[in-house]
This record gives C-alpha cells, structure tokens and sequence, in this order.
C-alpha cells in the first residue's frame, strides 16, 4: 500500500464492521460508497488479509477480519480518550475544517495532507465529505473554512486556487459497442444515448455543456444521476454512456471500463476555495501550506489503465 494506514481507515473498516452493509456505513461516515470501499481495499492491501467476504447479497467479517475488528476498536478508543484529555481546556485556534469531493479524496489528499501537516503540524484538520454545491454553501455560512470543489464559483466573497485539472473520459459497460474503441471521438458520440447529472453537481453539468456545444452537438440525455455511485450503476445496466472524470477510473464498479476522448476533450478543474475575508490564521496557514505544494507542482491525476 503506498500511503501509510490512518484512523479514518479504522473508522471506516468499523463502521462497515458493526453494519455490514457497505452504504449504511457509507452514510454513517458522511463519505460516499465508493470512497468508503476504496479506503477498505487499502486497508485490506496493508494488513496483508481480506478482512470482507463480499457478495451481492450480503457482508461478512472474515476470520481475520473479525480479529482485526477487536484491536482497531481497542485503538479507537485509546486515541478518542487521549484526544479528549489533549483537548480538554484547549482552544479552536488551529482548528481548521475542509470540506471535499470525493475527487480529492481519492487522488489528492493521500499526498498532499501528509505534506500539509508535515509542513505545519500544530494544525487540527477535520474533514468532510460534501458536494461542490454543500461545499459553497457551508463557506457561505461558514460552516467550512476550506473546500476542494470544481469550479465555477461566481461569489466574490469566496477567493479560488486552482489545485489540477482533468481529463473527463467515456465510462462503458463491457458489451457495449463502442468498449472496441481505443478512443472515442465527438462524431462516436453523437448518436449515443448520455446518462446526465443532476444540478446538484454543477462542475460537471457546465464543462460537459460547453464541450458539446463547441462541437455543435446536442447530446441525447436520458437519466440524470446525483452522484458517481449511481452514475456509475446506470452506466453498467446500459442506460446509456457516461462521461466522469478521470478519478472515477480509481473506483470503476465492476463491469466497466473507460476509454480516453480524443483531443481535444472535456476537461474539468478543482480549486481550492475559502472565505475572501476573515480566514482565521490556522485556515490562512493550511491556505498557503497548499498554495506553495501545487506551485511546486504537486502529483495529479493521471490517465490509469481502462480495466
């Protein structure tokens, strides 16, 4: 496993434990499924044993799964006593709260929190997992000090760093006809039928938008999903093609693959955003901390095998 085990790792494996349902455990945590299985998956790739026996119907602990549940709640609870009694009388002063896509999750923050804290440690992140509408919302009311969300932010209250940019690919169940093509042009797609998305992801709604219509290409749009795990399932039963960015190849559902669009393709960003005024000096620390690792150009995501 490349990044080093954390406690929402621990978090995560429990919840799906005492569930045993992966989309309770899911909604318990405030992060979506697919997220929540990959973080399992690493888990699983650090340990060195399958802790889940996994099928359509059912979640089962397995042998080792079961003994690994009784010393990460052991764990748990040590490090919740010891944060309680470490906090006890202390202020919120290096509190800082960031709210995520599921984007940065994934292919982001593995890299770039361990950097942050390292560079400055006294800082107390505390993460969230929400749309770039919950997102824009929360830095309205100040609910969040930081989000990682996709642009476009028309609010001159809220100040953008651009953290990457990528490529958006074409998402096909494994009999569908176009699954021959290595790439897949406009003219491919104009006579396809394109699962949409909801207004609830206005990223991904407006850069599809723009690509289309600067290839003069009205696209057959026949469901609409509110977010990649749905996206995701109506891609595979057929429904129609899907069009995600490129972090989705790391959490692909079984029966799918991608192909890359060809040039020039959509493409969609993520910023970093935050209040224009009034950050608190721990949010302007951990602003800057990431300002100065994406100058010193900080991994992005990368084009990964389409199956």
């Amino acid at each position: 496993m490349p990044h080093a085990m954390e406690l929402r790792h621990l978090r995560y494996f429990l919840a799906v434990a005492d569930t045993l349902n992966f989309t309770r455990a899911a909604e318990k945590q405030h992060t979506s499924q697919p997220s929540l299985s990959q973080q399992i998956r690493d888990l699983e790739r650090e340990v060195g044993r399958k802790l889940f026996i996994r099928n359509s119907r059912s979640v089962k602990l397995t042998p080792a799964g079961a003994t690994f549940a009784e010393y990460a709640r052991r764990a748990l609870e040590i490090i919740d006593d010891g944060m309680v009694a470490a906090r006890a009388g202390v202020d919120e002063a290096n509190a800082v709260r960031i709210g995520f896509l599921i984007a940065a999750e994934v292919v982001l923050f593995p890299t770039l929190l361990p950097q942050v804290r390292a560079r400055v440690p006294r800082l107390d992140l505390s993460l969230s997992s929400m749309s770039s509408r919950q997102q824009l919302a929360a830095l309205r009311t100040h609910s969040i000090d930081v989000a990682f969300m996709r642009p476009p932010i028309n609010d001159p209250r809220i100040a953008t760093i651009p953290i990457f940019e990528e490529e958006i690919n074409v998402i096909l169940s494994r009999n569908h006809p176009l699954i021959a093509k290595p790439l897949i042009g406009i003219e491919d797609l104009r006579a396809q039928k394109i699962i949409g998305v909801t207004d609830n992801v206005p990223g991904l709604e407006t850069a599809l938008s723009e690509w289309f219509a600067r290839h003069d290409v009205k696209p057959q749009i026949v469901e609409h999903a509110d977010n990649v795990i749905e996206y995701m399932s109506m891609a595979r039963l057929g429904i129609g093609v899907g069009l995600l960015p490129t972090f989705a190849n790391h959490i692909l559902l079984d029966g799918l693959e991608t192909r890359p669009i060809a040039a020039p393709g959509p493409r969609i960003g993520m910023v970093m955003a935050f209040a224009a005024k009034g950050l608190s000096e721990a949010a302007q620390q951990f602003v800057e901390a990431v300002s100065i690792l994406v100058a010193d150009r900080m991994p992005t995501i990368s084009r990964r095998p389409t199956s």
